[in-house]
This record gives C-alpha cells, sequence and structure tokens, in this order.
C-alpha cells in the first residue's frame, strides 16, 4: 500500500510542476509585418528547455515572473527571456558584440504567452 500511495503522489506531483508556455510575436518590429514567431518554454526540473534546443537556466521565479538565461561563452552571447504570468507578456533579447555592431535599429522582441 505504502508502494502504490508513494508511486501515485510521484506521478501527481511531477505533473503539478510540469510548466510549458507558448509565447507568440508579431514581427513588423522587424520590418516583416503580418508574420509571427512562436517558441515555447518547456520546465525541465530546474532548467526550461527552449524549442527543444537550449536549455535555459531560471535566474528568477516567482508568482508574477518568470526570468530565464542562456550564457554562451564559447560563441560570447548572452540570450534571455523574461515571462510575466499575469499579464502573459513576453520579451527576449540577445546580446553579443558583433551582433550589435550589425545590428544598429533592431527591435526588442515583445509578444504574448498561454500557458499550456
Amino acid at each position: 500500500m505504502k508502494t502504490l500511495l508513494t508511486i501515485f503522489v510521484l506521478l501527481f506531483s511531477s505533473s503539478v510542476v510540469a510548466e510549458t508556455y507558448e509565447c507568440i510575436q508579431e514581427l513588423s518590429r522587424f520590418d516583416r509585418p503580418g508574420e509571427y514567431e512562436t517558441h515555447s518554454y518547456i520546465r525541465n526540473g530546474d532548467t526550461f528547455i527552449l524549442d527543444d534546443s537550449y536549455d535555459l537556466l531560471v535566474a528568477k521565479d516567482t508568482d508574477e515572473i518568470l526570468m530565464l538565461i542562456y550564457i554562451n561563452t564559447d560563441l560570447n552571447f548572452i540570450f534571455n527571456t523574461i515571462i510575466n504570468k499575469k499579464s502573459r507578456e513576453y520579451t527576449e533579447t540577445f546580446t553579443s558584440i558583433e551582433d550589435a555592431k550589425i545590428n544598429e535599429d533592431t527591435g526588442l522582441v515583445y509578444g504574448k504567452c498561454k500557458i499550456i
């Protein structure tokens, strides 16, 4: 009986902690009006997986704000995402010296998320 209860608790608790955000942005800010881009962020323990590709570290996680960061020291860039859990808004930034030199007028990513 204890084993059955333990298995039930483990299965139930893992489904409660599962957290997925699907975020979409309209690309007018990048001279692509009418086009959209979608990203998914899936919780994997203490990290989030971005689009089944990148492991983002959790910098802050409260009832209102989720801040994620990816640092690539080989290519010298930082990528971060901020999701407002209450308003369901999000933003992303990509920072590198080379990218900053080339893209002087690049707009910031802004969009809406839904929790799946």
